[in-house]
């Protein structure tokens, strides 16, 4: 199963285009949704929580709040999928996204089509 799971994965994306939205798309966005990105950096807020600063392939970075307790596998340069997400229309300063209770981070495996394209093509703007 597993070396099929890695065949799998390295010919297809699996996830098609209209299963995620892009970042530049998200504040048209009235209903929770799924994002792909990169994570470039991770800011640890406190002991409970870390800043994860996203970017997808659209150019565009954002920033969400993940609990260390739930996620303790997010590594910077790794490639995710974030399900069920909203836009923070009350943040000025930065462009956040809000995780509710039943929002998930997930990480490809290493052989994903998809994961390598936006690994490869996502770049930090320092």
């Amino acid at each position: 199963m597993r070396k099929w799971a890695n065949q799998y994965m390295t010919q297809y994306n699996v996830i098609t285009n209209d299963m995620f939205v892009p970042l530049n798309k998200v504040q048209a966005q009235k209903e929770d949704f799924d994002v792909v990105a990169k994570i470039l950096q991770i800011f640890e807020m406190d002991e409970y929580t870390n800043e994860l600063k996203l970017k997808d392939l659209s150019g565009q970075t954002w920033f969400c709040l993940a609990l260390k307790l739930k996620f303790p596998h997010l590594r910077q340069g790794e490639v995710v999928r974030i399900r069920s997400v909203t836009y923070d229309e009350t943040s000025s300063l930065k462009k956040v996204l809000n995780l509710s209770h039943y929002s998930n981070i997930m990480t490809f495996v290493s052989t994903s089509k998809l994961a390598k394209e936006v690994r490869s093509k996502v770049t930090d703007d320092k």
